[in-house]
């Protein structure tokens, strides 16, 4: 057969034929598939190359072809007990139909559906390698990949409710999360249900991260700021030196809590404990028992400039 060139097919030189066929058997990887002569592009069948060819050679060659034609394929895998190509389904999974092994495709290993068998870094990591090998199975493996990488994203920013496994996101706040799916309490930071906030004073998970409560100093702070530059007109009749109290500490965690308008009935943002403005007597659940008494805390109080809290 003549190339367009005028040349003639390697496949018509002997020499050059078997030199280079045994050059090609004797790698571990298929690279030959047409033949090498400038300006010819036959296919290198073996049916032509079959008179070059002993019978190992011969099969060889096919097996090469076969290998190479089953590596272009996106879905198809090779059982790891026979090396059978088998064909994979959307999940991941393949049946041998030679020794019937029921197998993961990512990890080669016995089918395991309902449980993860590798990380979706890892996952990409074996996509891109197939991609890299298959171009003819390449969109349909990208599309893949956009599904992995999607829930790589959401592996890392949310956390999995312990009653129903709906992933959960949290944006700020504490560690005590409701799940938006089954309303079960869970703990954000190790992942078990709970119920109240004894979790959190047990010594072990702590109710707000150190960034949290930093993030929510800043805020009151900013908030303080700006309550003072509005009374800036009132601030001006005071003693110099001198401001009207706007927060209390709490007398259980020793957080900043902030004076909502001219109400003492104070709740403490970090451990939710309610506390008297004016005398710093921890409250309990009757708390609003503690106002009205003869002689004792009245809850909502004009404080002045320079008067004791």
């Amino acid at each position: 057969m003549m190339p367009a060139s005028g040349q003639r097919c390697f496949v018509d030189r002997l020499g050059l034929a078997k030199s280079v066929l045994s050059r090609c058997l004797g790698a571990s990887v298929f690279t030959l598939h047409h033949c090498p002569e400038p300006g010819c592009k036959q296919p290198l069948l073996l049916q032509r190359l079959a008179p070059f060819l002993t019978s190992g050679e011969a099969e060889r060659w096919e097996r090469l072809e076969l290998d190479h034609a089953f590596a272009r394929m996106g879905d198809i895998t090779f059982c790891r007990r026979c090396n059978t190509p088998c064909l994979e389904d959307a999940d991941n999974c393949a049946i041998c139909s030679s020794c019937f092994f029921v197998f993961c495709s990512l990890c080669q290993e016995s089918w395991h559906p309902g449980t993860q068998c590798m990380s979706p870094e890892v996952k990409l990591r074996v996509l891109r390698e197939r991609i890299a090998g298959n171009k003819d199975s390449a969109h349909a493996l990208v599309q893949k990949e956009y599904e992995l990488m999607s829930l790589a994203h959401i592996q890392k920013t949310t956390k999995p409710c312990p009653m129903c496994n709906m992933a959960i996101q949290k944006q700020e706040g504490c560690n005590k999360m409701v799940c938006s799916a089954c309303g079960a309490f869970f703990c954000y930071r190790c992942g078990i249900a709970i119920s109240g906030y004894d979790h959190f004073s047990a010594g072990g998970c702590v109710l707000f991260e150190m960034d949290e409560i930093m993030r929510w100093e800043a805020q009151m702070a900013q908030q303080i700021h700006g309550n003072m530059q509005g009374e800036g007109a009132v601030q001006q009749h005071e003693r110099p030196g001198r401001r009207r109290p706007t927060s209390m500490r709490c007398p259980r965690c020793g957080q900043a809590v902030e004076r909502r308008g001219n109400n003492n009935h104070m709740a403490c943002w970090a451990c939710q404990q309610h506390f008297c403005f004016l005398c710093r007597t921890v409250l309990g659940k009757r708390g609003g028992l503690h106002f009205g008494k003869r002689g004792g805390c009245q809850q909502h109080t004009v404080i002045t400039a320079g008067a004791p809290p």
